[in-house]
């Protein structure tokens, strides 16, 4: 369990969020890929100028070599942050996928000795964000189990996690079981230009079913 000092907030780098505290664990609902870049870039540059670890599991939209330019565009001095190895953009294949299949187990250690190597770096803790969009059927449900495990066991460690998701790729019930298992479930639809708490409404049709999602209020 994290000290109360370890505790104290972090900055997130997204106004409407404000400080979270370490083992926090956030979902990001996406239209686009700009939609996705705005978030996480300054989620990113506000983890590197606080010397914390940043690691980018990168998929479709993105690219490894479209995360790292936006990144160097949008950070000062961003090439000092990847000599320092303060920086890791990975493929999800290389991460989630190694060897063609999704192991729960596995991704959660790595996740753990990532952030161990971190510490032992000097750095003060481990910001993440991984993209839960573009599995086949069958990994989606491995990785909806996965986020179930990622959410109790964070809360221990120094680590903020975003895993962002393509909504027009979910389906009502991907929506719900993701809202279900995460503390805060933001969302970015640019047209409402901020993050908000995901209320969830599913609505039966005569052959099936939708979700949508309400400003609270």
């Amino acid at each position: 369990m994290l000290s109360r000092r370890q505790q104290s907030g972090r900055r997130t780098g997204i106004d409407i969020l404000g400080d979270v505290p370490w083992g926090t664990h956030l979902c990001l609902f996406y239209e686009t890929k700009q939609d996705l870049i705005d978030i996480l870039v300054p989620y990113f540059r506000a983890g590197l100028e606080s010397n914390e670890f940043c690691m980018w599991v990168i998929s479709e939209p993105l690219s490894v070599k479209e995360a790292e330019d936006t990144l160097r565009k949008s950070v000062s001095d961003f090439d000092q942050y990847l000599e320092k190895r303060q920086v890791r953009i990975i493929p999800d294949s290389e991460w989630y996928l190694k060897d063609g299949t999704f192991d729960l187990q596995r991704v959660l250690n790595a996740w753990v000795d990532q952030l161990n190597r971190a510490l032992a770096s000097g750095f003060a803790g481990m910001r993440v964000t991984g993209n839960g969009s573009g599995f086949e059927k069958g990994v989606r449900k491995e990785f909806a189990d996965y986020e179930k495990q990622v959410n109790k066991a964070i809360g221990k460690y120094q680590i903020i996690a975003i895993c962002s998701y393509c909504i027009d790729e979910c389906g009502a019930s991907e929506i719900i079981d993701v809202v279900n298992s995460l503390l805060k479930a933001p969302s970015t639809r640019r047209r409402r230009k901020c993050w908000k708490e995901q209320r969830i409404t599913l609505e039966k049709g005569p052959k099936n079913s939708t979700a949508s999602t309400d400003s609270p209020g």
